[in-house]
């Protein structure tokens, strides 16, 4: 279901270094039935693997496609693009992608989004970084310190065309150019789970009253019992858990526990009822090692408060009983008030 406009819409920016397969994700999140209106902002349209068939209106060197999809090419001012995205009546975005060049610091990319023209209009999502397995290690000092920025600006990590290189070579990689604690993917040919790119139903909690938390990949897409976790294995090399909690929570124990989360835990989403926030929701949006707590949408008086959360991570990455153990600890006991 399209995304409200009145809300934010979250944007995704993917770096990498020449040749990397930035657009080969890109071209795999388009074909995916994920059910949102991306608008892909792009160096070079042409490279997109789309039929020009599909295009069913351009202007202004924007593309309407008949699957969803609004492409255009950044040529101008990137904060006037998205300006103009978020301005169009009949098909604004539900989502950004912005591919930025092979020789681009994503951090301005960042910088950019949070100019205060788009306060309240979009907000970022995530950073993904994707390396060549093969050709990365052998790059030159000057490229080298170029692609160091790339990796330190990402939330995530995808290391893709890892069929192409031994595992001794992989794991040579991972120990001279990666950070220990770095979210990281491995991947061939650009098949990440879209779940880790963009924030799909499957990583939604609803700010509804009375809400429920949701396991959206469940068969029949029924609400998970009454504090129950669910884990659900995908075909894609992934898990995802969801849980529902009562009881206020500690702001600073909540914070602690998912600084410690699993490296193999790439995102997460929900809400919490917290002692620094009575009157609010707190909202988490958790995506590689950024996690962000904000002030949510009220309470209402009629509505029972509940904790919701919903993880991605690698396969067998969520332990459902250690997390579950994790979350009530961050539960204020009648004990700590005394």
């Amino acid at each position: 279901m399209p995304r409200p406009q009145s809300r934010a819409v979250p944007a995704t920016v993917i770096s990498g270094f020449l040749g990397a397969g930035k657009t080969t994700v890109l071209n795999h999140i388009l074909r995916a039935d994920h059910g949102l209106r991306i608008a892909v902002m792009v160096n070079d349209f042409g490279e997109l693997d789309i039929d020009s068939q599909t295009i069913v209106s351009v202007e202004e060197q924007v593309y309407s496609l008949a699957n969803g999809c609004i492409c255009c090419t950044v040529q101008n001012d990137l904060l006037e693009q998205v300006v103009g995205l978020m301005r169009r009546k009949q098909d604004a975005p539900d989502y950004i992608l912005i591919e930025t060049s092979g020789v681009s610091d994503p951090i301005r990319v960042v910088h950019t989004l949070q100019y205060p023209q788009l306060r309240g209009l979009v907000t970022v999502d995530g950073v993904i970084c994707v390396v060549d397995a093969k050709q990365f290690g052998d790059l030159s000092a000057d490229m080298a310190r170029l692609a160091m920025d790339q990796l330190d600006a990402a939330d995530i990590i995808l290391i893709n065309k890892t069929d192409l290189v031994s595992r001794p070579r992989l794991e040579a990689l991972k120990q001279a150019w990666l950070y220990p604690g770095a979210k990281i993917f491995e991947t061939s040919f650009g098949q990440v789970p879209v779940e880790l790119l963009v924030t799909t139903d499957s990583l939604h909690t609803s700010a509804a009253p009375a809400a429920k938390s949701v396991d959206l990949e469940r068969p029949g897409n029924k609400p998970a019992p009454e504090g129950q976790a669910v884990r659900h294995a995908h075909d894609a090399d992934f898990d995802t858990w969801s849980w529902t909690g009562t009881g206020t929570c500690s702001l600073e124990r909540l914070r602690a526990m998912l600084k410690a989360l699993p490296a193999g835990v790439f995102r997460a989403k929900g809400f919490f009822d917290v002692d620094a926030l009575p009157d609010r929701r707190a909202a988490l949006h958790l995506v590689g090692s950024r996690v962000d707590l904000t002030r949510g949408p009220a309470w209402l008086e009629t509505e029972t408060r509940k904790n919701q959360i919903v993880f991605i991570g690698a396969s067998g990455s969520i332990d459902p009983t250690a997390l579950e153990r994790r979350l009530r600890a961050c539960v204020v006991q009648d004990s700590d008030a005394g």
